[in-house]
């Protein structure tokens, strides 16, 4: 678990040094309460707290699983899983995310009402426009073109489109491409509503 931790940035409160050895010791945990009191807990003149659902805020990544990061939100450690990091369908958090990195985030739900265990729960997507709202407008039903191959599943291929949207094709008759073939894709419908789009895979040349 600490290995997976390397690189990444925390805060600690010194409980006590050993003037013979020059060695301190120090409490990660009461940092973090410290700084949930301090931004969970806190009000203004009116009452209102600095942080409720809906607000944005800046998280640091201290841990990448391939299924998701863990990032510490003023003393609050959450867990972001893959389908909340994008948009786009991702298969491993660990090839976009690294301990030490900061990311803005988004408070989908909080509950403060037992001080002991705080409940928070963010998403990095959320905290951005989302792409399809504007880039699915760009393309049109019959006409052709190129992707990368993002994700292979059981429901089909999904390529990556610029403007950062996903193509959900069938699988062409010649086999599944590999990710990250470049491949060129027919539209043949388009949902702005649902923010769908799907397609069929004409072409496809592999990486090397």
């Amino acid at each position: 678990m600490l290995n997976k931790r390397m690189g990444a940035e925390i805060d600690y409160v010194i409980r006590g040094v050993d003037p013979e050895t020059g060695m301190a010791g120090g409490s990660r945990m009461e940092a973090m309460a410290l700084k949930r009191k301090a931004y969970f807990y806190k009000t203004d003149r009116n009452g209102n707290y600095q942080l409720y659902v809906g607000s944005r805020a800046e998280a640091r990544v201290v841990s990448v699983i391939r299924a998701g990061i863990f990032v510490d939100l003023f003393g609050a450690e959450c867990y972001i899983p893959l389908k909340e990091l994008s948009y786009q369908r991702w298969v491993d958090a660990s090839q976009h995310f690294q301990p030490g990195q900061r990311v803005l985030v988004r408070i989908i739900e909080l509950d403060r009402s037992d001080w002991n265990h705080l409940h928070v729960t963010v998403s990095v997507k959320q905290a951005s426009a989302n792409p399809y709202e504007k880039a699915l407008k760009r393309y049109v039903v019959g006409e052709r073109y190129v992707g990368t191959v993002s994700l292979v599943d059981l429901t089909g291929v999904f390529v990556s489109l610029d403007g950062g949207v996903d193509c959900l094709c069938t699988y062409p008759p010649r086999g599944r491409p590999p990710r990250g073939a470049r491949v060129t894709v027919r539209i043949l419908g388009v949902n702005t509503e649902k923010c769908r789009i799907w397609g069929t895979i004409t072409h496809m040349s592999t990486t090397r």
